[in-house]
């Protein structure tokens, strides 16, 4: 995993150290965490390279809907995916 220096652009490798591309990783988390009851979801944008996660919170929460772009906080949830055995970046 690199992080460059802006904190939002980010770059994950799999087993053969090729590129996990952000609608890949998206497609991955998204299925990682579909079980849960977790209102978090990933999204890639193609055409400008950018990911990020969207948390929509409970109707009853005032705070509404909040995207995460800082690349550490994505990483830290897909290391925590990955760690616990229900994420996997094998081609």
């Amino acid at each position: 995993m690199t992080v460059f220096e802006d904190d939002r652009q980010f770059v994950i490798n799999d087993d053969h150290h090729s590129d996990v591309t952000p609608e890949r990783l998206a497609v991955l988390i998204n299925a990682s965490i579909h079980s849960q009851s977790s209102q978090v979801t990933a999204h890639a944008d193609a055409a400008s390279g950018r990911f990020w996660l969207t948390d929509a919170r409970r109707r009853s929460e005032l705070e509404g809907t909040e995207h995460v772009r800082d690349a550490l906080a994505i990483l830290g949830l897909t290391m925590k995916l990955i760690e616990s055995g229900r994420l996997n970046l094998r081609p």
